[in-house]
């Protein structure tokens, strides 16, 4: 495995994580959305940008703020991508990782007690 500062002598490195449309692997907007909520996460999209450290990145935990049912049209699928936000390094196939597909079915989940 590489570290930071394998891919960088600086050790500065940092990835993003982003949802994509499974089918065409286009950013999630806004716009792609019926009745779209203010914001696609629930922290701001900048925590989602993280720092290799002893090579690996760690994102927050956070929802998401919207479901395959809105979508256009409806019942999308979905992935994650995790990429470096470098363009030179984000050309590297080995440092992008993408989920299997998945669909949002909910925003967040009944709390049991």
């Amino acid at each position: 495995p590489r570290t930071e500062y394998d891919l960088d002598p600086s050790g500065s490195v940092q990835f993003q994580l982003s949802i994509h449309f499974a089918g065409t692997n286009a950013p999630v907007q806004l716009s792609d959305l019926h009745n779209p909520p203010e914001t696609l996460y629930s922290c701001s999209e900048s925590a989602l940008v993280a720092r290799m450290a002893g090579g690996m990145v760690t994102f927050p935990q956070f929802k998401l703020k919207f479901t395959s049912d809105q979508t256009m049209p409806k019942q999308q699928l979905f992935v994650f991508r995790v990429a470096p936000v470098d363009a030179h390094l984000r050309s590297d196939p080995d440092l992008v990782a993408t989920t299997p597909p998945f669909r949002v079915t909910a925003r967040s989940l009944p709390t049991t007690r």
